[in-house]
């Protein structure tokens, strides 16, 4: 055993990551990030991805997972650019009214900080995931993801461990205002009749209250 005076293992503190395949495109799409924000120009500039990507033992996986084509760094963080765009237009267009921001299949995304500067007080802003996703993204980003609950007067955040094609978590979600839904990387690893089901639940439930 190693005495409390012996320098500690850095390595000793990496999380293992045990994930599908599927839920290995987390990791994927968070080296694309960090390796955009340490880039010259980044595009995205998502300067909390490389922190994460530090905490997590990345020898567990292939090597292989990664890829040295930074064409695909660039796919990832335009699409990622982009839908911040819409975020934020949306946001601005809806500045005085409670609206509610849904991002479905999270991931490691960090999507709310991003954006958090352009949130108010009337924003509700749900992050929704797998349960073991939802469990690994609290470990991984014990103080980067934002307090759950209105607090102070700023905005209110939830994080939500469900599946997407789970119908319980659907009530969770506000339906008296504006509803700005994000899946984007979701609806490729659905099946076109699960797609459209969770199409129409939202929905209904964004219509619920609509005349």
């Amino acid at each position: 055993m190693a005495s409390s005076g012996e320098p500690k293992d850095p390595a000793s503190d990496l999380i293992k990551v045990k994930l599908s395949p599927v839920e290995e495109t987390m990791i994927l799409t968070l080296w694309s990030r960090a390796r955009d924000a340490a880039s010259p120009n980044p595009i995205l500039g998502d300067i909390h991805a490389q922190k994460i990507l530090d905490r997590v033992d990345v020898d567990s996986f292939s090597p292989t997972l990664f890829p040295r084509d930074h064409r695909y760094d660039k796919y990832i963080t335009v699409r990622a650019k982009q839908l911040d765009e819409w975020c934020k237009f949306f946001l601005e267009a809806h500045a005085h009214e409670p609206i509610t921001v849904l991002h479905i299949a999270c991931g490691l995304d960090l999507r709310a900080m991003r954006l958090q500067p352009c949130c108010g007080e009337n924003v509700h802003w749900i992050d929704l995931d797998k349960t073991e996703v939802v469990n690994l993204r609290r470990r991984l980003l014990p103080d980067a993801i934002p307090a759950e609950g209105r607090k102070n007067g700023v905005w209110e955040y939830r994080l939500i461990g469900a599946s997407a094609t789970d119908e319980s978590w659907i009530e969770e979600i506000p339906h008296d205002r504006p509803l700005l839904v994000v899946g984007e990387g979701i609806f490729p690893y659905l099946t076109p009749q699960e797609g459209m089901a969770l199409l129409r639940r939202l929905v209904k439930r964004a219509c619920r209250d609509v005349s």
